[in-house]
């Protein structure tokens, strides 16, 4: 078959979602201040959004901004993604899926911990504050978003 210039200079289209790259270091800062293990974080799967292609849509959609991206992990299985995006304007500090109901989230770390009878539970709000307790020690947190 013969290719032309033109065709040769064509970019190959993918599908799926992009590569998680990581997170920016300002994002790492800003988890460090929240007291955050980069470990805890990491297990997670908490990344930087660095375009709004990178936003995560397979959970329902959310805005295509930049910004931190929270895997929420419930108990009954697969993941919601929350962004809190690096220019808020004028949206809410924390976006979910439109339409999506709140979830209660557990860190990877805690699931089989908090399946077992016994011992406190402490509920908290937010991805952030259960990493930071899951950081500081192994209790185990819950959350409700």
């Amino acid at each position: 078959m013969n290719t032309t210039a033109r065709d040769r200079s064509r970019k190959p289209t993918t599908h799926g979602p992009p590569p998680r790259v990581g997170l920016s270091e300002a994002h790492r800062r800003h988890l460090a201040e929240s007291s955050i293990d980069p470990a805890v974080s990491e297990e997670r799967g908490t990344f930087t959004a660095r375009r709004g292609r990178d936003v995560p849509q397979d959970g329902g959609k959310l805005p295509k901004r930049s910004g931190l991206v929270f895997p929420v992990h419930p108990l009954d299985g697969g993941i919601l993604h929350r962004l809190r995006p690096d220019n808020l304007g004028r949206l809410p500090k924390y976006l979910q899926p439109k339409g999506r109901t709140n979830r209660l989230d557990v860190h990877p770390r805690q699931h089989a911990a908090i399946k077992r009878t016994g011992g406190t539970r402490y509920v908290t709000e937010g991805e952030k504050k259960v990493d930071a307790g899951v950081s500081r020690s192994e209790y185990r947190p819950l959350t409700q978003e």
